[in-house]
């Protein structure tokens, strides 16, 4: 059935089933990390063919908008409010538990506000100033220039003029860019670390849900990979559970499911950008900004789900304004 709706989608489906098979069988990692990573997968494939066979339209993502007030609100919260209030806890989590996760998210939703809340734009870039990830950060400042590029030119022209300032200040100020090279160094480090043990099983992966089984058999005097530039293994405690995913999700699918994934992947990114029309620049934008987070970081499940319904929506050929669509 998914094949019928896109044939690089059901054909990722397709491996994966064989992998998890093959990864049952051959009992290749932790039934649980087996069962919990397949169980989404299925659920996600699910959420993007429920958006093409009901015909979803870009109408239906305004609802990602309500959790995504809520998240701004609870960071704005726990940044200024220092009371001891319960929604106060130490740093910043929004309802996601962590700053990347929910920045992630909230980077997603940027074409959201400036299509439906424009007016709340500058909270949620605020919101993710606060969670200091320069990953959610790349991802809506993209995101958001890529909407502005095709729907409103004036404020696309003032955006680009101000960026440029910005990163005017950034480049004078030593100790942010000393600071953001060392983030990158040490995301560096997890890539990789990731492609070092891909090199070893590049064709058919390591199984599915068996990143962190494989990863804590090597002994960390045996690979130069492990986040060096993160933490010191002799007096960081806790430093051993650093590498527990690598950041970048095409290569955890890779180390997964094998040489298969990113092929399709680079195919399914070919098809969507051969198939893009101005009348789908939302959830176009959307899916660009998920992109720099996936190669960045990694989604959480509302942000996997709010990434499937756009593919979904995105194939669905809406048009502007919800005054019609068709599916492709």
């Amino acid at each position: 059935m998914l094949y019928e709706k896109n044939k690089w989608i059901g054909c990722i489906a397709g491996l994966a089933s064989l992998i998890f098979l093959k990864s049952y069988l051959m009992m290749l990692g932790p039934k649980y990390s087996l069962f919990e990573t397949s169980l989404i997968g299925i659920f996600m494939f699910g959420m993007y063919y429920a958006s093409r066979h009901f015909k979803l339209t870009k109408e239906h993502l305004k609802w990602f908008l309500v959790p995504a007030v809520l998240n701004i609100i609870l960071i704005l919260v726990q940044r200024f409010d220092h009371t001891q209030s319960f929604l106060t806890v130490s740093g910043i989590t929004g309802f996601l538990g962590s700053t990347g996760k929910v920045g992630c998210y909230l980077a997603l939703t940027a074409p959201l506000f400036l299509e439906f809340m424009p007016i709340l734009f500058p909270f949620l870039l605020l919101a993710v100033i606060l969670c200091k990830s320069s990953v959610a950060l790349i991802a809506l400042i993209t995101g958001s220039l890529v909407y502005l590029g095709f729907k409103n030119r004036k404020l696309f022209k003032a955006a680009v003029l101000a960026l440029l300032i910005v990163l005017c200040f950034v480049t004078i100020d030593s100790n942010m860019k000393k600071r953001e090279f060392e983030d990158f160094k040490q995301r560096a480090s997890f890539w990789l670390g990731t492609l070092d043990g891909i090199k070893h099983n590049p064709i058919f992966g390591w199984g599915i849900g068996n990143f962190e089984n494989i990863w804590n058999q090597i002994p960390q005097e045996d690979t130069y990979y492990f986040p060096p530039y993160a933490c010191n293994w002799n007096t960081t405690k806790g430093a051993e559970k650093i590498m527990n995913h690598p950041h970048n999700e095409l290569l955890l699918w890779w180390w997964f499911m094998g040489i298969g994934v990113p092929i399709l992947f680079m195919g399914l990114c070919w098809d969507l950008m051969r198939k893009f029309t101005r009348d789908k620049i939302l959830s176009f934008s959307m899916l660009v900004g998920a992109f720099i987070c996936m190669m960045g970081y990694f989604l959480s499940y509302p942000a996997w789900m709010l990434v499937m319904l756009s593919l979904g929506i995105y194939e669905n050929r809406e048009v502007c304004h919800g005054e019609g669509k068709a599916e492709s």
